[in-house]
């Protein structure tokens, strides 16, 4: 089976980032890497990524609790979040 590219060369993006938005919207929790690759069939790692790269734009929080690490805090509000 073989990935789409884009007209860079790059592999395209089946899950964006606008996707994790909206499942931590969704959701109105914290949620791991785990849940959020598990609720939009992705690995933990994307998932992981996505997120990272989502609290590194300052659009969520991390916390970590216990050995597991959660984000959340995800403005409900109509403010723009900028994408990658």
């Amino acid at each position: 089976m073989s990935r789409n590219r884009g007209d860079d060369g790059k592999y395209t993006e089946k899950t964006t980032i606008d996707d994790v938005i909206a499942v931590l919207i969704e959701r109105d929790e914290p949620l791991t890497g785990k849940e959020v690759g598990k609720e939009l069939g992705i690995s933990n790692r994307s998932a992981l990524d996505k997120l990272n790269s989502l609290k590194e734009k300052g659009n969520v929080e991390r916390k970590k609790v216990g050995a597991v690490l959660s984000f959340g805090g995800f403005p409900t509000s109509n403010a723009p979040v900028a994408a990658p």
